[in-house]
Formats: C-alpha cells, sequence, structure tokens
C-alpha cells in the first residue's frame, strides 16, 4: 500500500486496521512521520489514536510528535489519552 493509503488506514473505525496500518508504517525505510503526526490534530478520534499506534510503533523516530502527544493527554475522549501515554512511553 501506498503512503497515503495507510495514512487513510490509521483513521479506520477498526482497531485492527488502524493497528495494521501503524505497523506498516513502521517498516518503512522512509516513514511518513510528518503526516502522521499532522493527524494527531484530526477532527476525527479514530485518525487520532491510529496516529498514536503509528507513533508508538516509530519509537525513537516518533521523538518530534512528543509535544503533542502530551497535549493530547488532555482531550476529553479516554482512550485516545491511553493511546497517547502508550505512545509517549514507547
Amino acid at each position: 500500500l501506498t503512503d497515503k493509503q495507510l495514512l487513510e488506514r490509521l483513521g479506520s473505525w477498526s482497531p485492527i486496521v488502524r493497528e495494521r496500518a501503524a505497523m506498516a508504517i513502521s517498516f518503512r525505510r522512509e516513514p511518513p512521520i510528518s503526516d502522521v503526526i499532522a493527524l494527531l490534530d484530526s477532527d476525527s478520534v479514530d485518525a487520532r489514536i491510529g496516529a498514536c499506534h503509528a507513533l508508538e510503533q516509530l519509537r525513537g523516530d516518533a521523538a518530534p510528535a512528543v509535544p503533542q502527544l502530551l497535549r493530547t493527554l488532555e482531550h476529553d475522549d479516554l482512550w485516545l489519552r491511553v493511546r497517547a501515554a502508550t505512545a509517549l512511553a514507547a
């Protein structure tokens, strides 16, 4: 799949689809990190959760996302806050 297709799948309603897209992005030689970080500002909670999955998989390469992940910890959605904390822990 293309980067664009994987980024779209990070916004899926399905947790399995989001997680597999996140894994596929993490296997890329040059993952679209800035595009994943941009999803943290999406209107879609599913896309934000998918971005957190991808950032967790990217580990140290996701360091530029730390400020946005910290802001995400204050979101109203509990599950999004949990995913952001997990991404930060990775």
